[in-house]
């Protein structure tokens, strides 16, 4: 039997709430956000690498490479959740800059994640107006220091 169909006030019906085709949706869609994060980094990071220059070149930054690094700094304290999908945007533009820029396997060869999300952390504390892409940069650089492939 089909649901019943109301109207929406904008004088088309449409079928009534069905909460598990919502929820299907919705796990669908949150399977597939991190590969549309990760994949958006490495188009990034392509045009970067196109251009030969990841400082001069201007380019417009996707998903959460937006966010200020007070926001950042916020949401670790509080929404570990949260945290954890800027950190993920923060790891994929690291994996995009190591496929499409780096001349070795890993720019961040030799330091774990957690020293990673410190080095961040330390960053944001300086600069609280800073981006996350500016601060995935600024990252990188920090990192050919150790490892200048």
């Amino acid at each position: 039997m089909e649901p019943v169909s109301e109207n929406s006030g904008c004088g088309v019906s449409v079928p009534r709430h069905r909460p598990d085709l919502l929820e299907s949706v919705n796990s669908g869609m949150t399977r597939r956000m991190p590969t549309i994060r990760i994949l958006a980094s490495a188009a990034l990071a392509l045009a970067l690498a196109a251009s030969g220059s990841a400082v001069a070149q201007q380019y417009t930054t996707l998903a959460y490479g937006g966010i200020k690094c007070a926001d950042w700094t916020n949401v670790r304290s509080s929404k570990p959740a949260e945290a954890a999908v800027y950190e993920a945007w923060i790891l994929g533009f690291l994996s995009a800059y190591n496929a499409f820029v780096y001349k070795g396997p890993n720019v961040a060869a030799g330091t774990d994640f957690d020293r990673l999300r410190g080095m961040v952390d330390d960053h944001c504390k300086a600069s609280p107006q800073d981006d996350l892409d500016s601060t995935a940069q600024a990252l990188i650089k920090i990192l050919l220091k150790k490892n200048p492939g």
